[in-house]
């Protein structure tokens, strides 16, 4: 946490980009922490220091503004703040990937919420595959492998999801 700090603190001397990417890091940790409504303050300071020059920083904002939303459980804004990512990806031409980790996440939170577990799975099946092909073995990729597993739990596949969370665990142990 003091490297964020000293982050947070040297923001306003630095680049838009790098304003944007501090208040990112700064949302993701307090959201990780269970502080979602610090972490919709952070993504809010980093929509405004991308501002619109800055389309896949403010989309990653929005990504964790909607996963906080979701945490606090105002599905309706987090919905609004998806929304707004999604627009922003593919304004700036990003394509389902690694880079929408977040952006995906969310959006299979929404589908699982609706009710929509297979949604929720298709939504992640390809973003779980992206992680594996580019970092195998990597722990960066949890998050995804534990809402796949909620996905594959909900629509009734319970050996899947167990296959999931061993997938998980194992990563961490990496």
């Amino acid at each position: 946490r003091e490297a964020l700090d000293r982050a947070i603190a040297a923001a306003p001397t630095q680049p838009a980009d790098w304003q944007a990417e501090v208040w990112i890091s700064a949302a993701l940790h307090e959201r990780l922490q269970g502080r979602p409504a610090a972490a919709v303050q952070h993504t809010q300071r980093a929509v405004a220091a991308a501002g619109e020059a800055l389309p896949r920083a403010q989309a990653a904002a929005l990504a964790e503004e909607a996963l906080a939303w979701m945490d606090q459980g105002d599905w309706a804004r987090g919905q609004q703040a998806l929304d707004r990512c999604l627009a922003q990806f593919r304004r700036a031409q990003v394509l389902p990937s690694i880079w929408m980790d977040s952006a995906l996440i969310a959006e299979s939170r929404l589908h699982l919420h609706k009710g929509q577990a297979e949604a929720a799975r298709d939504t992640l099946q390809p973003l779980v595959a992206a992680w594996a092909a580019i970092n195998p073995g990597s722990p960066w990729h949890g998050q995804a492998l534990h809402w796949l597993a909620q996905s594959e739990a909900a629509a009734g596949h319970a050996q899947l999801a167990a296959e999931c969370l061993v997938n998980r665990l194992q990563q961490g142990a990496a």
